[in-house]
């Protein structure tokens, strides 16, 4: 079973890392794709975008020019140690032992604006996208269209790895596993995943 969590608002990059073990975003070339468009956006554009003061606008701007690849230990963490949110304070990654690591490795993904699916050990480079945000991009005209099939296709097949016999491959806009979804506010979007595979509480 994989349990997919969002990402949180709170960054931290100053603290020690806890783990030296760390591995590559997966959907990384489509992050690159997407941060074309974002970095001709000026800081009052990005202020305008995801509704931020000019000093939170100024900040994320800097991160959308100096975002770039290869990620390394140096310019980059891994997601469940740079993200600081209370979901991330609950999960308490810094106390997990090396095996503990490798099971939510296998078994949490991060449902992300920027980078679509990340892995707790994927490398990122700091950014603030939430998944809701509209900007038009060679998809459509919010990020649910820009990661949709990628984030499914993505989510079916690794799902099918803790699956043995599971084979199948997903087909556009498919999901083949089945979905709990608890619901804690209004999401309309779901990433449009069809409803006989979810099952709601």
């Amino acid at each position: 079973m994989l349990t997919v969590i969002s990402p949180a608002k709170k960054l931290d990059y100053s603290s020690p890392v806890s783990s030296a073990t760390h591995t590559q975003p997966a959907l990384l070339e489509h992050s690159q794709e997407l941060l074309t468009g974002l970095k001709a956006l000026s800081p009052k554009d990005v202020c305008a975008l995801m509704g931020l003061s000019d000093k939170l606008g100024a900040l994320n701007y800097e991160r959308f020019q100096e975002w770039q690849t290869p990620f390394t230990t140096e310019n980059a963490r891994p997601a469940v140690l740079a993200f600081k949110g209370d979901v991330y304070q609950g999960l308490d990654a810094e106390s997990m032992s090396d095996r503990q690591l490798d099971w939510a490795q296998d078994n949490l993904r991060i449902l992300s604006g920027l980078y679509g699916l990340l892995r707790p050990l994927d490398l990122m480079q700091p950014y603030r996208l939430e998944m809701g945000t509209k900007f038009t991009n060679g998809r459509g005209t919010d990020l649910y269209q820009f990661w949709g099939e990628a984030a499914l296709q993505g989510l079916s097949r690794q799902s099918a790895q803790l699956r043995p016999g599971k084979t199948r491959s997903a087909g556009a806009r498919t999901l083949q596993q089945r979905v709990v979804m608890t619901v804690w506010s209004n999401w309309p979007h779901c990433l449009s995943w069809p409803r006989d595979r979810v099952v709601e509480p």
